[in-house]
């Protein structure tokens, strides 16, 4: 993927087979034997908001395609920073425009990282 050419940035990660879920699964497993949460800060809820050019207001957008924008600044900016590490347990895929009882988005799925067992 080229950073100068971004609409959207995802991770796509394609298991093949039972062998390829295992050893992703074993992986995983040992990832999150060595991630470190600090449980004596105030509980945050973490979100995250990607950049997506679908959602760029110009005046002449009527018909227009879209344009893609250049990430290889911020790319480059921040390659080396470190973003600190936290303990994933869950990741949710949300509705846009929406929120359920307790206010945050409204999840379509919920993806537990927990591994059984």
């Amino acid at each position: 993927m080229r950073a100068e050419r971004l609409h959207l940035t995802v991770g796509v990660m394609s298991l093949m087979d039972n062998e390829e879920r295992l050893v992703a699964s074993k992986l995983l497993g040992e990832a999150k034997d060595k991630i470190i949460l600090n449980h004596n800060r105030d509980h945050v809820k973490l979100h995250v908001t990607l950049i997506n050019s679908k959602y760029r207001k110009t005046s002449d957008d009527a018909g227009k395609k879209r344009e893609t924008f250049d990430g290889s600044e911020i790319l480059q900016r921040f390659k080396d920073f470190d973003f600190g590490v936290v303990e994933l347990n869950q990741i949710h895929l949300s509705q846009r425009d929406s929120a359920g009882d307790d206010g945050y988005y409204q999840p379509t799925c919920v993806v537990s990282l927990v591994m059984q067992g």
